[in-house]
C-alpha cells in the first residue's frame, strides 16, 4: 500500500502527516528534529513511502538522511507554491464575485429580500441565505425566535469565563 507523507520541518520539531492511497489520514505525528528519530519514524511506516517537504534551511540535511528511507522524495519550492496559491485565490475571488452577482440578479423581485436588506449589516447574500433557509417566517412562535434563527440577535460570547465581546451573525454585511 502506498503511503503519502508530508513533512513540515522546523528547527526544533518536525510534523509528519501520513495519508494512505485512498486519501485517509493514517497518522499525524510531531517529533523532535533529530536525524535518528526522523529515520526511526519513517522506518516504522510500512508500504511504499512517498515523502514531500518544502525547501527550507533544513532541506539539504533532511534530503541526505531521509532519501535512503523512502521510495520517492520530493522537495518542493515554497515560492512556486505561493504563486500557485495566489492564482488559485484570485480565481476563487472571481468565482465568489460572479456568484454574488448571480445571487443579486436572482433575488430581484423578492420583497422579503428587499425588506431584509433594509436592516443594517444585511446585504444581498445574507438576505438571500435567510430567505432560502427560513422559507416561511410564520413557522416561528414569535418574532424574537425568528430574529434569533436568522442571526439578527446579538449574543454575548464567553469562553472560559472571560467575556469575548458581542457578536451578531449578520455583522459581515454580505
Amino acid at each position: 500500500m502506498i503511503k503519502y507523507i508530508g513533512l513540515d520541518a522546523h528547527s526544533s520539531t518536525c510534523t509528519f502527516n501520513v495519508t494512505d492511497e485512498r486519501g485517509r489520514e493514517a497518522d499525524n505525528t510531531t517529533i523532535e528534529s533529530n536525524g535518528r528519530l526522523l529515520v526511526k519514524y519513517l522506518r516504522g511506516i510500512e508500504g511504499v513511502k512517498k515523502l514531500t517537504f518544502e525547501e527550507c534551511e533544513l532541506s539539504n540535511w533532511l534530503y541526505e538522511i531521509l532519501r535512503p528511507e523512502v521510495d520517492e522524495l520530493i522537495v518542493c519550492n515554497p515560492v512556486a507554491n505561493g504563486d500557485y496559491k495566489k492564482k488559485k485565490t484570485e480565481k476563487m475571488e472571481e468565482s465568489r464575485q460572479e456568484y454574488g452577482k448571480e445571487i443579486v440578479r436572482c433575488s430581484k423581485g423578492f420583497k422579503e429580500i428587499k425588506y431584509l436588506k433594509s436592516i443594517p449589516g444585511i446585504g444581498s447574500i445574507q438576505a438571500a441565505k435567510i430567505v432560502s433557509q427560513v422559507i416561511d417566517p410564520e413557522r416561528f412562535s414569535s418574532k424574537y425566535k425568528y430574529y434569533s434563527y436568522c442571526g439578527l440577535v446579538r449574543h454575548k460570547r464567553i469562553s472560559d469565563g472571560r467575556d469575548m465581546g458581542v457578536k451578531r451573525f449578520g455583522e459581515i454585511g454580505y
